[in-house]
């Protein structure tokens, strides 16, 4: 097929085409919106989920519905070095800008903003803003923060309009700054005034947000969005392409479904280089076959590879003992030992990996003191991964893992088993391993609770 015309859409957060399997997502943020426009009051939202499951596709899902409801939206994607709140202030500076407050609006406004400490009015008209928080201590931020959001609310409520902040990998967010942001959400709700949250991270967000503040928990509802069920997932596959008068047969479905596990990315990866390879239409199981390398490879090569060479030494010493031990959860102790360290010797590495996203810890009763892996079924080249320094000798039917680069050639052909069960109708799961025969485990795929 024509690469040109390809439907399928393995970017970061790009929209693909059938966007299947969240319309309980969209409905609830529908309502979100719908309700603050009329005056009322509804939980924001914080999508969690594992990397690579569409939480960026529904963050700019969401952004689009604001805006065509008549809200502000303003996106932000945080890193480790963000100032949370200067985004936001600088975001409120702009909303008020554009919602054009009369003279007598705009007076009541910097009045009210006039005496804050750490957000400081620029001019003697209009509301432009600086924000310095080099001496500010947390009282103060989450003050002065509330007072914004309190002349924002206000403002956009007399013009039948209201905010929308849109804050992706919301895990990175300071936390002093995510508390004070917490804390001015929270009298703005109590205010009926029409500003919400929509943000999105991995699923150690509801833990973080509610240590962040107690009524956290009843402030924000938690989505988890994860695989997609046999249903959603064979419409993720099949829509994009039927929309093109191309379709694939029942074969082919089956083994997409056994490769992809249901993940929404690896279905539009695995979609794209079927769609690359194949000549006409239907696409078999044969095309799906013959493109199964490449999306393989696209995935070692273009995601995984780089996360894990972004890790020091021994944060990739860490998640070599985890891929050796097996599937997770695993206890930290097992993994120290599998470094030949005590568990206190090697906390420092597992919290960097914890604050990077890279791994996540599983709190409840039945899995207290557990960790596991923040992606399912990383694929990777595994030497890329320096082996513990005191792992066992490879089994005979491992791969020598301080080889260089494998000869493709020596790799074995990759075997589908297809499942022979069928998998649970609900897209509240996290996603299954590919289920087929064990080949060498010079892949990280083949030691599925390792992520990156």
């Amino acid at each position: 097929m024509d690469p040109i015309h390809n439907p399928y859409t393995p970017n970061a957060g790009s929209r693909p085409q059938e966007l299947a399997g969240r319309d309980d997502e969209l409905e609830q943020f529908r309502v979100l919106v719908g309700r603050l426009k009329r005056g009322a009051t509804e939980q924001s939202m914080i999508i969690r989920g594992l990397r690579g499951v569409g939480k960026t596709v529904l963050l700019n899902a969401f952004e689009d519905r604001a805006e065509s409801e008549g809200f502000l939206s303003y996106y932000h994607e945080l890193t480790p070095d963000s100032s949370l709140v200067s985004e936001i202030t600088r975001d409120a500076q702009s909303a008020l800008a554009r919602l054009k407050l009369s003279a007598r609006a705009t007076k009541a406004a910097r009045e009210a903003l006039a005496h804050l400490g750490t957000i400081k009015l620029v001019g003697p008209e209009g509301i432009d803003l600086a924000i310095d928080l080099r001496k500010a201590d947390e009282g103060t931020i989450a003050r002065d923060l509330t007072e914004l959001f309190l002349q924002l609310g206000t403002a956009a409520a007399a013009k039948g309009s209201g905010v929308v902040f849109l804050l992706d990998e919301v895990q990175f967010a300071d936390e002093t700054q995510y508390r004070s942001v917490i804390t001015a959400l929270h009298r703005v709700t109590q205010k009926n005034l029409p500003i919400t949250l929509a943000a999105a991270g991995l699923p150690q967000i509801p833990r973080l947000t509610g240590e962040a503040r107690s009524y956290a928990e009843r402030l924000f509802r938690f989505p988890v969005i994860a695989s997609l069920s046999d249903t959603d997932a064979t419409a993720a596959l099949v829509e994009p392409a039927r929309q093109r008068q191309v379709g694939y047969d029942a074969e082919a479905v089956e083994l997409a479904l056994a490769w992809t596990g249901g993940y929404p990315f690896y279905i539009q990866q695995l979609g794209k280089h079927a769609w690359n390879v194949a000549e006409t239409s239907p696409i078999t199981a044969a095309v799906l076959d013959a493109a199964l390398p490449a999306a393989q490879m696209a995935l070692d090569t273009s995601i995984y590879q780089v996360r894990i060479q972004r890790a020091t030494d021994q944060e990739r010493r860490y998640m070599r003992a985890m891929a050796e031990l097996g599937p997770g959860p695993y206890r930290s102790g097992e993994v120290a030992a599998k470094l030949g360290r005590k568990t206190p010797e090697v906390s420092m590495i597992r919290q960097r990996l914890l604050d990077k996203g890279t791994r996540l810890r599983n709190r409840g009763l039945r899995t207290r003191g557990f960790h596991r892996a923040s992606l399912r079924r990383v694929h990777g080249p595994l030497h890329a991964l320096p082996a513990a320094e005191t792992a066992a000798e490879p089994k005979a039917h491992q791969l020598n893992f301080d080889s260089d680069v494998l000869d493709e050639a020596s790799r074995p052909r990759l075997r589908y088993r297809l499942p022979t069960k069928p998998r649970a109708e609900s897209h509240h799961t996290e996603p299954e391993p590919c289920s087929r025969s064990r080949a060498s485990p010079d892949r990280l795929s083949d030691l599925p609770l390792l992520a990156v």
